[in-house]
């Protein structure tokens, strides 16, 4: 199954740098507009299906994507941010200055020794993505029709499933808002390939 994933539009508190986890923020203006220019770069690969996190933001994002591509939309819970814990709705710099530069390195890394990182009283990386491929692999058992599915998700979401694919860049891939991956996903194998960068538009 070939996957097409994306981040949500911008939303204020994208804007202002302040972690959102599972506190649930909408899109804001130019979170819109970036949803309605992602819907025409992604159209041309015709998924058959969206599916997106139940959170307003990716919801909102996936909803606009469907007013062009007019195809079954299911929501899951399972697709949501990785819960930061403490650290939900605080700045980024406040982040770094309460526990230092290395501290925010560690959550963006992609290094297998930070895979169990977590914010305090937070999901750890390694569950989150636990819970994200045990989410998307149900759906694709469950929806074997499909052969290319469009997947509505958050900047962590999308970097730890990005990541956990062969072939996947040595780095952390970029998250501006509604970026968009191509993955596949191979059902009988329950292998996950890395493809392509299609766009990042902001």
């Amino acid at each position: 199954m070939d996957l097409y994933i994306f981040r949500h539009g911008e939303t204020d508190w994208n804007r202002e740098r302040r972690l959102q986890g599972h506190t649930d923020i909408p899109l804001n203006q130019t979170g819109v507009d970036q949803a309605h220019k992602l819907a025409e770069l992604i159209a041309p690969f015709k998924p058959q299906v969206i599916f997106t996190s139940d959170l307003s933001r990716a919801r909102e994002t996936a909803k606009i994507v469907n007013k062009v591509l007019k195809v079954p939309l299911y929501e899951n819970k399972g697709l949501r941010e990785c819960h930061v814990g403490i650290a939900e709705g605080m700045l980024r710099d406040d982040v770094t200055k309460l526990h230092g530069d290395n501290f925010w390195d560690r959550w963006v890394s992609v290094a297998p020794e930070d895979v169990h990182f977590a914010f305090p009283s937070g999901e750890k990386k390694s569950d989150h993505l636990k819970r994200m491929i045990s989410c998307i692999e149900e759906f694709c058992r469950q929806h074997p029709q499909y052969e290319r599915i469009a997947i509505s998700t958050h900047g962590g979401s999308l970097r730890r499933v990005v990541h956990h694919c062969e072939n996947a860049p040595a780095e952390a891939v970029a998250l501006p808002n509604c970026v968009l991956y191509k993955l596949s996903f191979d059902v009988d194998t329950r292998t996950w390939q890395y493809h392509q960068l299609i766009a990042a538009s902001e």
